[in-house]
């Protein structure tokens, strides 16, 4: 038997975040390529933070005589994206 579990809607794509340019790419840019973030919070110098989070947890487990075997494999993406007056300043990335 296979269980999935999710968060988030989409695999964050490593291509469209090398495609992000300090003080040039636009809140607009980002929202596109990447969809609404998972979260958004604002810093103490009034700048805002987008954070996309994509994790997904699959389950399999095999009965053999007498216990039952099961294997966990969990995929997580994170992407933190800063903006100030909707121009990117900061990023980063996570892939586990």
């Amino acid at each position: 038997m296979t269980v999935s579990i999710g968060i988030g809607g989409k695999e964050i794509n490593p291509q469209l975040i090398s495609k992000i340019e300090l003080n040039k790419t636009t809140k607009a840019d980002i929202l596109q390529w990447f969809g609404n973030p998972h979260s958004i919070s604002t810093t103490v110098a009034s700048q805002e933070i987008y954070k996309f989070v994509f994790m997904q947890t699959q389950s399999k487990m095999m009965p053999i005589p007498l216990f039952t075997k099961m294997e966990v494999n969990t995929k997580y993406q994170e992407l933190n994206v800063i903006f100030k007056s909707n121009i990117v300043v900061d990023y980063s990335s996570t892939r586990r």
